[in-house]
């Protein structure tokens, strides 16, 4: 019988394209406000338009995507873009820029709904 072999952990990422995401955001941006003009309106409608202009940042990136549709707020992803930044630069560690927006995000969104001491 043979020993399971133990599968390698996963590979950590060094570069995240942030070019392609930054500029497919505003794109997709324009194109939604081109459609408002046009007297589109519904959330629907963006993202359906949005994977037919954009199908390959829709495959990658749906979740953002469908945020944008939605004109939901994603001022968190400019400081995650930019933290990601200084990690292709060498200058933070993945683990310890994922440790900080963890906390910026808990502070902004958990935390003033529960109660901090609880969770320890």
């Amino acid at each position: 019988m043979s020993m399971p072999t133990q599968t390698p952990p996963p590979e950590l990422k060094t570069s995240f394209d942030l070019t392609f995401v930054r500029d497919n955001v505003k794109l997709i941006n324009q194109r939604i406000n081109k459609l408002e003009l046009e007297g589109i309106t519904n959330s629907f409608d963006f993202e359906m338009d949005i994977m037919e202009s954009h199908p390959e940042f829709y495959q990658s990136h749906p979740f953002l995507v469908k945020k944008l549709c939605k004109r939901e707020d994603i001022s968190m992803l400019d400081k995650m873009l930019n933290q990601l930044e200084i990690v292709e630069s060498g200058n933070k560690s993945l683990s310890g820029v994922e440790v900080k927006l963890g906390e910026e995000l808990a502070s902004e969104y958990l935390y003033p709904v529960i109660d901090k001491s609880k969770l320890k």
